[in-house]
C-alpha cells in the first residue's frame, strides 16, 4: 500500500498544466549536462549554495541541486544522451556526471525522477537514481523513482534495474514492468508497475520516426532523426521491435488530444497503428497508411471518449476507460515541434 501511495503522489505530475515554451525543433547539447525548463518554477542551487532561477540551456555541474516548486518541471540532458525529467515538487542533486569511467548519478532528496538511459557501445558503470536509503541502477533503459519521508519506490519500463542498499548490497533486481518499495521495514517485493488503467500504443513502420505529445504538457515520447529515442513521459515505453517497427506506449487516462507526429526516414509508404489498451486488453484500434517523403513531417491527434468518471462528472485519470476514439488522417505539419528536445552529439553521431 505504501508503494501505491508513493506512486499516487508521483502521478500528480500527469495533472493538466499550462503549456510551456515552444521551440522550433530539437536542440544540440552544449556541455556535459544541460537544464531546460518544461514548466516554470524551477531553481538551480550550486554546490556553493548560490540559488538562481533556472533558464533554458543552463549548464549543470556535479553537486548542483535542481528544485521544482509546485507544478515546475525540468529536463536534464547528459553528454551520453541520457535524459532525466524532474517532476513537480522535487529536489534533486546531480551527485555525479558521466565521464572518466563513471556514469551519472542523481540523488533524490524528495520527489520523482523519470529517466531515459542511453545505450552506449562500450561497457560502463550504471546510471543511478539514489536516495539516502537505496540506489536503483541500470546500464540502459527507461526507469523512475520517487522518494518521500524515508520510503524509496522505483520501477523500470525497459532494462534490468538493480536495487541496492547504502552499503552496496543488492536487495532486489527488477525486470521491465516491475516496481518495488524500500522502506527499511520489510524485504522489497516486486509488484506490477502501472500508471493508468488506460494506455495508448503507437506502432509505426520502419520507414518513419514516430513521436507522441501528451495533452497535459508538451512532454514527448518517441523517436527523432537520425533515430534518437526520446522519452520524457512518466510511465511511458519506447522501443524498437525486431522487424524495425518503432513502438511508443504512453499513459492515456485523459481524453486528449494525444498528438502523433511522424517524420520520414526515407521516401516511401508508411503504416501507423494506434491501439487503446485498458488494463492490457484492446479497447480500440485505428490503422493509418499513406506515403511520406524523407524528412517530411505528418501529424494527427487522438481524442478519447472516457467511460468511467469520478466526482462531479470528471473522469478519474487513473481508472478511466475509453469507449471510443476519434482521429483524422495524417496531414502535413506546419511550424516547428513543440516542447523541448535536446540531442547529445555523442549519441547523434553514433546513430549516424
Amino acid at each position: 500500500m505504501r508503494a501505491r501511495a508513493l506512486l499516487a503522489a508521483a502521478l500528480l505530475a500527469l495533472l493538466p498544466l499550462a503549456g510551456a515554451a515552444q521551440p522550433k525543433g530539437p536542440r544540440t547539447l552544449g556541455g556535459a549536462a544541460t537544464l531546460n525548463v518544461l514548466q516554470a518554477r524551477v531553481d538551480r542551487v550550486t554546490a556553493g549554495g548560490e540559488k538562481s532561477k533556472a533558464t533554458d540551456g543552463m549548464a549543470v555541474a556535479a553537486g548542483d541541486r535542481i528544485v521544482t516548486s509546485g507544478s515546475g518541471t525540468a529536463l536534464l540532458t547528459f553528454l551520453d544522451g541520457s535524459t532525466a525529467t524532474i517532476q513537480p515538487s522535487s529536489d534533486v542533486v546531480v551527485r555525479r556526471l558521466g565521464g572518466g569511467g563513471q556514469r551519472t548519478g542523481l540523488l533524490i532528496n524528495a520527489g520523482t525522477v523519470w529517466a531515459r538511459v542511453s545505450r552506449l557501445a562500450s561497457p560502463t558503470p550504471a546510471f543511478s537514481l539514489e536516495s539516502n536509503t537505496a540506489t536503483a541502477a541500470v546500464h540502459d533503459g527507461v526507469i523512475g523513482a520517487v522518494y518521500s519521508k524515508g520510503d524509496f519506490a522505483c520501477w523500470t519500463q525497459r532494462g534490468e534495474l538493480t536495487v541496492s542498499d547504502t552499503g552496496g548490497r543488492t536487495l532486489i533486481t527488477l525486470q521491465p514492468g516491475q516496481q518495488t518499495l524500500v522502506d527499511g521495514k520489510q524485504a522489497p517485493q516486486t509488484q506490477p508497475f502501472l500508471v493508468n488503467a488506460m494506455s495508448l500504443r503507437v506502432e509505426a513502420s520502419p520507414g518513419v520516426w514516430p513521436l507522441v505529445e501528451m495533452p497535459t504538457l508538451p512532454l514527448q515520447a518517441g523517436f527523432v532523426a537520425p533515430g534518437i529515442e526520446v522519452n520524457q513521459v512518466y510511465g511511458s515505453v519506447t522501443r524498437i521491435s525486431a522487424d524495425g517497427t518503432r513502438v511508443i506506449e504512453v499513459p492515456a487516462g485523459y481524453p486528449g488530444p494525444y498528438t502523433v507526429r511522424i517524420q520520414g526516414a526515407a521516401d516511401g509508404a508508411f503504416t501507423v497503428v494506434m491501439t487503446g489498451l485498458y488494463r492490457g486488453s484492446p479497447a480500440y484500434r485505428l490503422e493509418f497508411a499513406g506515403t511520406i517523403a524523407r524528412d517530411e513531417w505528418l501529424w494527427t491527434s487522438a481524442q478519447q471518449e472516457l467511460q468511467q468518471t469520478g466526482g462531479f462528472g470528471i473522469p478519474d485519470y487513473r481508472s478511466a476507460k475509453a469507449e471510443s476514439v476519434r482521429a483524422a488522417k495524417f496531414a502535413p505539419m506546419r511550424g516547428g515541434l513543440p516542447g523541448t528536445i535536446v540531442l547529445a552529439p555523442s549519441e547523434t553521431d553514433a546513430r549516424r
